[in-house]
């Protein structure tokens, strides 16, 4: 008896499936047939709907630096070298806010720079943060600088501007760092 119950159950059961799936393949065309559209009725034309015009703003590299969104510091000549061996931009850029910049002693990584928290999961340069030498940019498209390249005893200044610069600069999500050469002295 136990076997025939067995056999009664598995018809059941295949039973219960079949009604199951035809159900929900009923569901599922009936949302298709919901989402067909009736269409326009003869003799009418079918007007695109006008939208509203949107205004884009943006700001241009003549901008006045009170409208920028940012903050910008520079570091003079006398900032840059009292008190400080000029080894390299870390001792200069730790009076910065907002701005670490990690010795590792090991020159073959460079310096660990985070502007605004960009760049610090960098394994080795720096990342991130845009950076220009007399206008030459030393960031590579992909975001990677190095900031070995500045020579610190030729530098007249720094300016570190902090915020979203992506628009103007390219790749500058932390920040832009700008180092400037002195001008050489009278003979």
């Amino acid at each position: 008896m136990s076997a025939r119950r067995a056999v009664i159950r598995n018809a059941t059961s295949r039973r219960r499936r079949a009604l199951g799936c035809v159900a929900l393949g009923a569901f599922a065309c009936a949302g298709v047939a919901c989402a067909q559209d009736a269409g326009a009725p003869a003799g009418t034309s079918s007007t695109p709907p006008t939208l509203s015009t949107v205004t884009v703003q943006g700001i241009s590299y003549g901008a006045d630096a009170v409208q920028l969104p940012s903050t910008a510091q520079v570091l003079d000549r006398r900032a840059l070298t009292e008190g400080k061996p000029q080894v390299n931009l870390s001792e200069s850029l730790s009076q910065v806010p907002g701005l670490i910049a990690n010795n590792r002693q090991d020159y073959a990584q460079d310096l660990q720079i985070s502007l605004r928290g960009f760049g610090a999961d960098s394994p080795f340069g720096v990342q991130g943060v845009y950076m220009t030498f007399d206008g030459i940019p030393l960031t590579m498209p992909d975001g990677q600088g190095q900031s070995q390249i500045i020579n610190l005893p030729t530098v007249g200044a720094i300016k570190v501007i902090r915020g979203p610069f992506a628009a103007l600069y390219g790749n500058a999500a932390g920040g832009v760092i700008q180092a400037y050469t002195r001008d050489a002295p009278d003979p």
